[in-house]
């Protein structure tokens, strides 16, 4: 299991947190991403530097990273 703790990067827990990943937003704390939830991402406000990760009902949050390293992360988990 990866956790980096580093803004931008997404890594699996280490600490039993099954199906959930972490990653840095643009501003606040990191947030737990639960992977079987997730609808669909998309790149945020055209950068290159946040993504948006969709759930049901449009609910979403913004996550540091490109749309690759995101999808990337959530395909290891």
């Amino acid at each position: 299991a990866r956790d980096t703790g580093r803004w931008g990067e997404g890594g699996r827990r280490g600490d039993g947190m099954n199906g959930y990943v972490k990653f840095g937003i643009p501003e606040g704390e990191p947030v737990a991403v639960n992977v079987d939830c997730v609808k669909f991402v998309r790149g945020y406000r055209g950068g290159n530097d946040a993504s948006a990760v969709n759930f049901e009902k449009g609910n979403y949050v913004v996550v540091r990273g490109s749309l690759a390293s995101v999808m990337k992360v959530l395909e290891d988990a």
